[in-house]
């Protein structure tokens, strides 16, 4: 889920609607990304009712980092993703 957001983003500057220097494509395939992983643990653990706490520690570990930079990470993201938005919506 994470490189189909980045992908997505990538393949908006060829077709021709940003320029090469902007950025907005970048932030939004972020925001994209951190928020389509963190929505498919969510509703992988509320679907099989599991507790959802489980589920995003157990993937934090799965990842080989501490979870708190993971999360703070994939937090980041999806804050880049807040903004390339509204930037694309002014």
């Amino acid at each position: 889920m994470f490189l189909l957001g980045i992908a997505g983003s990538l393949l908006i500057w060829p077709l021709g609607h940003y320029p090469h220097t902007d950025s907005r494509p970048l932030l939004l395939g972020m925001g994209i990304s951190c928020g389509s992983a963190l929505l498919a643990l969510v509703l992988v653990s509320w679907v099989s009712r599991r507790p959802i706490r489980e589920a995003l520690v157990t993937y934090g570990y799965a990842q080989g980092g501490p979870v708190w930079l993971i999360y703070s990470i994939m937090l980041a993201g999806l804050a880049a993703g807040v903004v390339g938005l509204v930037q694309v919506l002014r």
